[in-house]
């Protein structure tokens, strides 16, 4: 019995050992392949703006971001088109946005359109303290449209895009007074257009 044990024990304790190991591979590989799948999930926002024929609508808001007042007080100049930009004068310290207004109108292709800015193109921002004026307000052509001229306080345009749709960018100049108190300041203006 002692060398019958010995060798059974030698024969099935190698099976034995190479079943377990054949266990743990199998067990392994299963935990690999069992696992819980990684996804995840997000929201996205999408929108689109249907333009009517002779139509004009606002795409963006202007905004001059946050400005730090100085005690001269001074400008915060703002302009569009290929590269919207805020500079900062008289001590006055400018960050965040700089975000000019945008437009898109829907004309006729090689027809005019005209633009009129609000009348002497100021407009007082107001707020807590004392209100801030934007005036120099100026139109920036950014796809579709060609200046031709001016008249009655109108500037004119050609729209040269083949499906008549056109955009433009508004800028201009915002004065903040001296030691100007902090809050928000905010207005409303009228831009009209009128086609020909």
């Amino acid at each position: 019995m002692g060398l019958r044990g010995c060798l059974f024990n030698r024969v099935f304790g190698r099976v034995s050992r190479a079943w377990r190991a054949g266990l743990l591979v199998l067990g392994a590989g299963g935990m690999l392949a069992s696992g819980p799948a990684m996804a995840g999930e997000t929201t996205v926002r999408t929108e689109s703006s249907i333009l009517e024929a002779l139509s004009i609508v606002k795409g963006q808001d202007m905004d001059f971001g946050v400005i730090a007042p100085s005690t001269t007080g001074g400008t915060v100049v703002m302009t569009g088109g290929a590269s919207d930009s805020c500079v900062a004068n008289g001590g006055l310290v400018h960050t965040g946005a700089c975000q000019p207004g945008e437009f898109s109108g829907f004309g006729l292709p090689n027809r005019i359109v005209r633009i009129k800015l609000p009348p002497a193109s100021k407009i007082s921002l107001n707020g807590p303290g004392t209100a801030m004026v934007l005036d120099k307000m100026t139109l920036y052509p950014t796809s579709g449209l060609l200046k031709v001229g001016n008249g009655l306080g109108f500037v004119q345009y050609r729209v040269t895009s083949s499906t008549g749709i056109y955009e433009f960018d508004l800028g201009g100049t915002l004065n903040v007074n001296p030691n100007q108190l902090s809050g928000h300041y905010s207005a409303t203006f009228q831009v009209q257009v009128i086609y020909n």
